[in-house]
């Protein structure tokens, strides 16, 4: 990369700019990023592959025989199954969030280039990978305790109301406030990668900035969940092919298999990379981190 063609973080940005200049980070460094990407996750890929196509056939036996399967031994691997598939699948997910947001700060620190390897990201990458990991985890308890007190109103709510109005009710505002929170918690990681705070100050500072910008926070995500369903679904038809054969060879299937997860892998990007566009253009808005940055600089000299 040629450092007079560096892209400044902090700067006011329209939603367009946002969007075009996150492009412009990808295409700088889409070699470096999808390199140690591929090669870190290919653990993962493997193992998240293997539950993926179990899983598939469970479901292939489920359809044929619905009562027969719920009975069956069957139903018990395919609950643990998909239980597993979906553990692995959000240590994919953080483990690359860790990685990504590494390759960020490299950037910012003129550290990463076509020349950069792995051991110079892998530090930091571990231990965003550990913050990543406590923030999910922190905000994973806090979805089971509303869980559990939302299961609590709809048992209320049903004996209040007939006919089941209390918990469609219910389910209707539950679904509106998940709505409104997803913008906001989107952007809880980027004050723990960019500025170091804590767990609950990244939490709290994150959410702050995505309310006060729901609007430009929500259309950011609606872009990258469009992007991201285009690439995994062009690379899933094989996968999705093979269900209707299933007398291929397990290898094939497997292969195929391994291309509609590598999706989830090609795709990844975007949605970290977008969103921390969005983060420094809101951060720049609301707090004028460059100018006091400056400040900062000159106080130094």
């Amino acid at each position: 990369m040629n450092y007079l063609d560096k892209i400044n973080y902090y700067k006011q940005r329209s939603f367009g700019e946002r969007i075009s200049v996150a492009a412009d980070f990808m295409k700088q460094n889409w070699k470096v990023i999808y390199k140690y990407l591929f090669i870190s996750t290919i653990p993962f890929i493997l193992i998240i592959s293997y539950f993926f196509l179990q899983y598939l056939d469970l479901v292939t036996l489920y359809t044929a025989d619905p009562l027969g399967f719920i009975h069956s031994d069957s139903f018990v691997e395919l609950i643990i199954g998909t239980s597993l598939f979906g553990i692995f699948y959000a240590l994919m997910m953080i483990f690359m969030s860790g990685y990504l947001g590494s390759a960020l700060v490299s950037y910012e620190k003129n550290e990463l280039n076509r020349y950069t390897e792995w051991h110079e990201l892998s530090q930091r990458t571990f231990s965003y990978t550990g913050k990543t990991f406590l923030i999910y985890f922190l905000l994973g308890i806090l979805f089971t305790i509303a869980s559990t007190a939302i299961g609590m109103l709809v048992s209320m709510m049903s004996f209040l109301f007939v006919g089941g109005l209390g918990v469609a009710l219910l389910i209707f505002f539950l679904f509106v406030a998940l709505l409104a929170i997803l913008p906001p918690l989107s952007l809880a990681i980027y004050p723990a990668y960019f500025e170091g705070a804590k767990t609950w100050a990244s939490i709290g500072k994150g959410f702050s900035l995505g309310f006060k910008n729901w609007g430009t926070t929500s259309g950011m995500l609606f872009i990258i969940g469009c992007a991201t369903f285009i690439v995994q679904f062009i690379l899933g038809i094989p996968t999705q092919v093979l269900t209707f054969f299933p007398d291929n060879s397990f290898w094939l299937r497997y292969l195929f298999a391994m291309i509609s997860v590598a999706g989830s892998v090609v795709a990844f990007p975007f949605s970290i990379i977008f969103m921390a566009f969005q983060y420094f253009s809101i951060r720049e808005k609301e707090d004028g981190v460059s100018l006091q940055n400056k400040v900062d600089e000159f106080d130094n000299l």
